[in-house]
C-alpha cells in the first residue's frame, strides 16, 4: 500500500504540474555575476536572486514533505531525502550520529550531477514519507546558500562582507531549526566549492546539501 500523503489525486495533480515546470525550467548558462558580499571568487552575484515567490510556494505547500520536494524540483533544483530527528536521536538509528536529521538517506553524490525525476522523488517519499528534504547545492541546481550562524556572530561577518563588496540583492530566505539564517542565491553553471567565508558565515555551493523547509 502506498505511504500516506504520497498518493491520491492531490499529489498526482501536483506531480504533473511540477513535472511540467521542471521541463520548462531553463536557467541561463551565459550570465556572469558581479562581485558581491561574498566576493567574486564565490561565483555568486548580487543580481542573481532566487525567485522568492516560487520558493515560498515550496515552503508553504501545506502538504507532506514530498510536495515540497516536488516544488523544489520544479524550480530546477536537485533534491534528496534526508533523515529526521527522533527525539534526541536520528532516524538513522546510530547512537553516535553527529548530524541528526541532516544527512541524506541515499548516496547523494550522484545527484550532484543529475537532477532526480518526479517519479524518483515520489519513490523516495513512498519509502520514507516523513523524510526531510535537502537541496543539492552547486552547478546541478544552480543555487548556493549562505549559511549565517547567528550563534557564531555570522550576521556581523556578513555585514562586513557587504560593506566591502556591496549588499546582496533581496532574495529567498529561510531559517533552520537552530535559528540560522539561510540566504538562497542563484548561481551560474560554474560555481565555487563550499567554503567557510568567516566564523559563522559559510557558503554552501558545490559538494554540499542544505536541509530545506519545511523539514524538521
Amino acid at each position: 500500500m502506498a505511504a500516506r500523503g504520497v498518493s491520491g489525486p492531490r499529489i498526482r495533480a501536483r506531480s504533473r504540474e511540477y513535472e511540467r515546470r521542471a521541463h520548462e525550467h531553463r536557467p541561463s548558462r551565459n550570465h556572469r555575476p558581479q562581485a558581491d558580499a561574498l566576493g567574486q571568487s564565490a561565483g555568486v552575484g548580487r543580481n542573481l536572486s532566487v525567485n522568492a515567490e516560487r520558493f515560498r510556494e515550496a515552503v508553504t505547500a501545506g502538504g507532506p514533505p514530498a510536495e515540497a520536494a516536488l516544488a523544489y524540483v520544479a524550480l530546477g533544483w536537485s533534491v534528496v531525502p534526508v533523515h529526521t530527528p527522533t527525539g534526541e536521536r536520528c532516524s538513522c538509528g546510530r547512537p553516535d550520529c553527529q548530524s541528526p536529521g541532516k544527512h541524506p538517506r541515499v548516496a547523494w553524490e550522484r545527484w550532484m550531477h543529475h537532477r532526480p525525476s518526479v517519479a524518483e522523488v515520489l519513490g523516495w517519499w513512498r519509502r520514507w514519507p516523513a523524510a526531510n528534504v535537502a537541496v543539492v547545492t552547486g552547478a546541478v541546481s544552480r543555487v548556493a546558500v549562505v549559511d549565517v550562524d547567528v550563534r557564531m556572530h555570522g550576521e556581523r561577518a556578513l555585514a562586513e562582507r557587504e560593506r566591502e563588496f556591496g549588499p546582496l540583492q533581496e532574495t529567498a530566505e529561510s531559517r533552520t531549526g537552530g535559528g540560522c539564517r539561510l540566504i538562497w542565491l542563484a548561481v551560474p553553471s560554474a560555481v565555487a566549492t563550499s567554503t567557510v567565508l568567516a566564523p559563522g558565515l559559510e557558503l554552501k555551493a558545490e559538494g554540499a546539501t542544505v536541509v530545506a523547509p519545511p523539514s524538521l
